[in-house]
């Protein structure tokens, strides 16, 4: 028997040519940045749907940037395919007042929210989803890249909620849960067991300085992930600007879903949240207990 003859490969080589090609459909916020760069340092290369004015809000190194109006969606998926993306992340905000106040969608994207019959978040997004399948598009879960932006449970600050706010923020869960299964909103205001908001249209920073106004402070702000979250998309989120709204709005106590929901800012969310005086909660249901 002859000598096996061993091949050696260059791995850098091999890195290159093994090198994968994600899309990445971008509203506004810093979400698109902290994934594109978290794909970047996992060795992805990433080509970016630039979907609003102003987003992202830095430079994403190493991407490839497309400049395309989210309601020119023909273009958006004709742009993946020529980038030869399989893979696809949606992440930002794109606010429903978009779809009320803004003209100029194309053809596809009427057609698409026309099938969806409803403008609410899932109906609408599942179309979507779904057409981009259809062109061999994969969309992927936020989760694969801002996983480490999600806390376990536990009391993130070093202030912890009194009885009364532990009693509001539980709450404040049913009452959010219950709208976010409605497809309302994910987020509730709740003093002293009084409900001073609920999240609608208006996003959840306006909901919060409604609430607060109402409640002159002191408040506690919670928001859920929806009781089937589709991880695709509209994963709840969290970080700086709604720590400005509470802070805006004479402070208060933010409790969000644990495991669920990105604290966009991670580790320097919580410390934003100290520096400003607000509670900040990571809860599940039951979680009181362990800190009476």
């Amino acid at each position: 028997m002859g000598k096996r003859r061993l091949a050696f490969i260059d791995v850098s080589e091999v890195g290159v040519r093994m090198s994968e090609r994600i899309g990445l459909i971008a509203g506004a916020g810093e979400l698109p940045c902290v994934l594109a760069e978290r794909a970047a340092e996992r060795g992805k290369e990433v080509v970016v749907i630039k979907t609003l004015a102003g987003a992202p809000v830095r430079p994403l190194p190493g991407a490839r940037v497309h400049d395309v109006f989210f309601g020119e969606w023909d273009r958006i998926v004709r742009t993946l395919k020529s980038e030869g993306v399989t893979r696809v992340y949606l992440a930002g905000k794109i606010s429903r007042e978009h779809l009320y106040s803004t003209s100029g969608f194309d053809a596809r994207f009427m057609a698409i929210v026309s099938a969806a019959g409803s403008r609410n978040d899932d109906a609408m997004m599942l179309r979507f989803v779904e057409d981009l399948e259809r062109e061999g598009i994969e969309v992927g879960s936020q989760l694969d890249y801002l996983d480490h932006l999600c806390f376990e449970p536990g009391v993130l600050t070093s202030r912890r909620p009194s009885p009364s706010e532990w009693e509001d923020i539980a709450r404040g869960f049913e009452v959010a849960k219950g709208i976010a299964a409605l497809d309302v909103g994910q987020t509730a205001v709740v003093k002293q067991g009084g409900v001073l908001a609920v999240e609608a249209i208006e996003g959840t920073d306006r909901t919060i300085q409604r609430g607060l106004e109402l409640g002159r402070g002191g408040a506690v702000i919670v928001k859920v992930a929806k009781p089937k979250q589709d991880l695709r998309f509209d994963v709840p989120t969290v970080g700086q600007n709604t720590l400005e709204a509470i802070s805006r709005a004479g402070g208060g106590t933010l409790a969000f879903e644990a495991r669920i929901t990105l604290a966009v800012e991670g580790k320097r969310f919580v410390d934003a949240a100290e520096q400003l005086g607000i509670t900040v909660v990571s809860y599940e249901p039951g979680l009181e207990g362990a800190y009476s």
